[in-house]
């Protein structure tokens, strides 16, 4: 499970789900996941990962 978390607003958005997540599947989720927090007027300023393979 993939999911982001807004700092400000404390809200959490689910990316997906996937067995088996690879590189192209978690750059779309990130895009997807971006696109919803500006449409709901929270701009992503930063962005945190831990890089676990």
């Amino acid at each position: 499970m993939l999911f982001f978390i807004h700092p400000g607003t404390r809200k959490v958005f689910i990316g997906g789900v996937s067995a088996i997540p690879d590189a192209v599947w978690m750059q779309q989720q990130a895009r997807n996941a971006t696109m919803r927090m500006e449409e709901m007027g929270h701009p992503v300023t930063h962005l945190i990962i831990d890089h676990d393979g």
